[in-house]
């Protein structure tokens, strides 16, 4: 009986001796806010007129899901005389852009399965 016991006791003196726990240890982590989804993306840069405008839609655009508007404007945008403009245009196509490790993953899904299904019929 004393063996059960035993170790109870010893977990609670090892509790004892351990001090106060820090408040710190204690408290939950702070939420960190998420960072801005447009933090690459400077509109108070830009000056007012045609060009904030687009970038404007653009964004209410990328938001909305359609991609082929937001690549329109982005073209355009990148044809702007203003570099403002034209970092906002490339920073915006860079998001509804191609990703090359997709193309690289779904590149060797294909040849994989092309090759399982060349030894499997031969």
């Amino acid at each position: 009986m004393r063996t059960i016991a035993q170790p109870a006791r010893a977990r609670k003196d090892l509790a004892l001796c351990s001090g106060p726990v820090p408040e710190r240890a204690t408290k939950k982590p702070r939420r960190r806010e998420p960072p801005s989804p447009w933090a690459d993306v400077h509109v108070d840069a830009l000056p007012a007129g045609e060009d904030k405008e687009r970038v404007l839609l653009a964004m209410r655009c990328f938001e909305a899901g359609d991609y082929a508007q937001v690549r329109g404007l982005a073209d355009a945008l990148a044809r702007s005389p203003s570099e403002e403009a034209r970092a906002a245009g490339a920073a915006l196509r860079s998001r509804v852009g191609i990703d090359k490790v997709q193309v690289a993953i779904v590149a060797a899904c294909l040849l994989l399965f092309v090759l399982v299904a060349l030894k499997y019929f031969h």
